[in-house]
């Protein structure tokens, strides 16, 4: 718009001068004549008229014009400060990236620590339940042995004779004890378990 309104003040100007460069031959010509003096001055006064509406027109111009210099000298610094933050953004998208990729990086090791941790586990676990197992197998062998055993045992106590006399006079007295002792001994233990 002002650029318009300076184009427009500039043909009025031209105008204005040509007027005036008319007006000058015209009271050149007029000059000689003494009787056409008041309408030179009639003259005078219309070029003084159009040349303060030429100095308006050329004040005006130059107003306009500076507010253009102006505007252009702000259009000027937006666009380095536009220019600025757009390198801004882009530096801190870099920083973004990196610091991503860094992130990135950095997790793949605890990814890693996690992957043997539970690597470790599962071995550990199955350790364990291989002992556990192992352990179970051994205590069913001393299961079986211990009832082999117990079976021997009936085995052995049955095959004897359960008369008194049998139950009194034992072999298997312990080195140490007494015969009567012994004898005493083993009867109340059978009688307690036989008579009772």
């Amino acid at each position: 718009m002002d650029i318009h309104k300076i184009l427009e003040l500039e043909n009025e100007n031209v105008q204005l001068r040509s007027e005036l460069r008319s007006l000058y031959e015209e009271l050149d010509q007029k000059s000689t004549d003494q009787k056409l003096l008041e309408e030179n001055n009639s003259l005078r006064q219309e070029i003084l008229q159009l040349n303060q509406k030429l100095q308006q027109s050329e004040q005006q111009k130059q107003s306009i014009t500076l507010k253009l210099m102006d505007q252009q000298e702000l259009n000027i610094k937006l666009s380095k400060t536009i220019i600025n933050l757009q390198s801004n953004i882009n530096e801190t998208q870099q920083n973004d990236i990196q610091n991503i990729n860094q992130y990135a990086i950095q997790s793949n090791p605890n990814n890693n620590y996690m992957q043997q941790l539970q690597v470790l586990r599962q071995r550990y676990q199955n350790k364990n339940e291989i002992d556990s197992q192992n352990k179970d197998q051994e205590i069913q062998k001393l299961y079986v042995q211990l009832s082999e055993l117990q079976k021997i045992n009936n085995n052995n106590r049955l095959s004897r004779p359960l008369n008194k006399e049998n139950m009194i006079k034992s072999q298997y007295r312990p080195r140490g004890i007494s015969e009567n002792k012994f004898n005493n001994f083993e009867t109340n233990f059978t009688e307690s378990r036989i008579f009772h």
